[in-house]
């Protein structure tokens, strides 16, 4: 069967491929046709995104607060007497099975 000048097997390959397209994927394409479209805009003098010095100011540092906490909160801090012999009992535990 003639598919628009594709075999059969690479019809059903890129069928394949297609049903495996993510939720990911799709939020990223989003995402990258705003920023275009946010950048030609921005190109032709439009202020599609009508932001000040001060706002700019405040979301970075929120962004920058929010992944220090992300960070500070992920890692193992051992602030307890009894956190930091755990501590160094699973890492004399990792140097004997290393051995």
């Amino acid at each position: 069967m003639d598919r628009g000048g594709f075999t059969a097997p690479v019809f059903l390959e890129v069928k394949k491929m297609s049903a495996g397209i993510t939720k990911g994927t799709i939020a990223r394409t989003i995402c990258l046709v705003i920023a275009l479209a946010n950048q030609l805009l921005a190109i032709f003098g439009k202020s599609p995104l009508p932001i000040d010095d001060a706002t700019v100011e405040l979301l970075v540092s929120t962004i920058a607060t929010l992944i220090f906490s992300i960070i500070a909160w992920w890692k193992n801090n051992d602030f307890t007497h009894n956190a930091r012999l755990a501590g160094k009992y699973l890492r004399d535990l990792k140097e004997v099975d290393e051995k």
